[in-house]
């Protein structure tokens, strides 16, 4: 895909704002990356992440400031952020279907990943309760995710690729909904990173294995990778070859 996004939008500094690691920004990242659109990595240690939530939209993170002409812009949201950066690259369709298809997928990986993040950060992080839970009650939660939302929202997805019988799950191209699909599945799950959900639970899903492959291969992808593995991100410009 090639960047389409107008000059001024091109002009205006992009700055997001993130831990050093890929989680929730990383498919923002990766749409960057693969449009060709320059923006700043900017990392956060989580020793001081406490000391700015209070000047934090929401108080939470990613956010991303657009400056443009002595105004600055605050937008959190990472899904938000994702489909503005789809638009400036490509990676969100033009056509009407094809977009509510893409727009659909997302909410789906995030019903799939909200139960997830619980279980990762707590359930106070996110108002469930009133005190985090015992490693047992952790555990069971991520056995019925197993057992349960695993399948229903994977198999679901599972068939939209298969269907679909491109390799992506819109179209013929990739889309940001690979993008969103890659933290939960490569990035959490595949990863085996989550006591009690193991890296095999995805091997019941060949044509996701497929897609998360395929994102890897793409070439700005697998440049970006070799220059940031592991996902670990300091603070820095990206700036396109094609550009420099």
């Amino acid at each position: 895909p090639q960047m389409k996004s107008n000059k001024r939008i091109k002009m205006a500094k992009h700055t997001l704002t993130y831990f050093g690691m890929g989680g929730r920004a990383e498919p923002i990242r990766l749409a960057a990356v693969i449009g060709r659109f320059p923006f700043t990595n900017k990392a956060v240690a989580y020793k001081d992440f406490g000391e700015m939530v209070a000047g934090l939209p929401l108080g939470q993170l990613p956010i991303l400031e657009i400056e443009e002409g002595g105004t600055k812009t605050v937008i959190p949201q990472s899904d938000a952020i994702l489909r503005y950066f789809g638009k400036q690259t490509g990676l969100y369709p033009d056509d009407p279907v094809e977009a509510m298809q893409v727009d659909s997928l997302l909410d789906t990986i995030k019903d799939l990943e909200m139960p997830l993040d619980v279980t990762f950060m707590g359930p106070v992080r996110f108002l469930f309760a009133d005190k985090e839970w015992e490693e047992e009650d952790k555990l069971a939660m991520r056995k019925r995710i197993l057992e349960k939302a695993i399948p229903k929202y994977l198999g679901f997805v599972e068939g939209k690729l298969r269907d679909n019988g491109t390799g992506w799950l819109v179209g013929k191209n990739v889309t940001i909904a690979d993008l969103r699909l890659y933290y939960p599945c490569q990035l959490m799950i595949g990863k085996g990173i989550l006591d009690g959900i193991p890296a095999e639970s995805l091997d019941a899903y060949p044509n996701i294995k497929t897609c998360m492959t395929g994102i890897e291969k793409i070439p700005q992808v697998a440049a970006w990778y070799e220059k940031y593995p592991g996902g670990k991100y300091g603070n820095f410009d990206f700036v396109p070859k094609d550009e420099e």
